[in-house]
């Protein structure tokens, strides 16, 4: 996965929504059941849901999440608290 393609997938789901459900989306849920989830959870709707956890899983499973969590830890645009969210995942990663 490349920088841009990492890019895409994180504006995919959201940055805040990255650090806020990390929980589910590295979880050992199956994507429907982390789907479900996520919506329990939100009330986003199912389908916004289900892209979210795939695009989430995506940057994941191509090993980028510390680059994903300092990317949204120095990014301008992204709330202060994702951006201290992203800062105490990275810390962890």
């Amino acid at each position: 996965m490349t920088d841009e393609e990492m890019l895409r997938a994180l504006h995919s789901v959201g940055f805040a929504a990255f650090v806020a459900h990390f929980d589910i989306f590295d979880g050992p849920l199956s994507n429907a059941d982390a789907t479900a989830r996520l919506q329990e959870r939100t009330g986003w709707a199912a389908t916004g849901c289900r892209t979210r956890v795939t695009r989430a899983r995506a940057v994941l499973d191509a090993g980028r999440k510390a680059d994903a969590y300092d990317l949204i830890a120095r990014s301008e645009k992204a709330s202060e608290a994702a951006r201290a969210r992203a800062r105490a995942l990275l810390a962890l990663a």
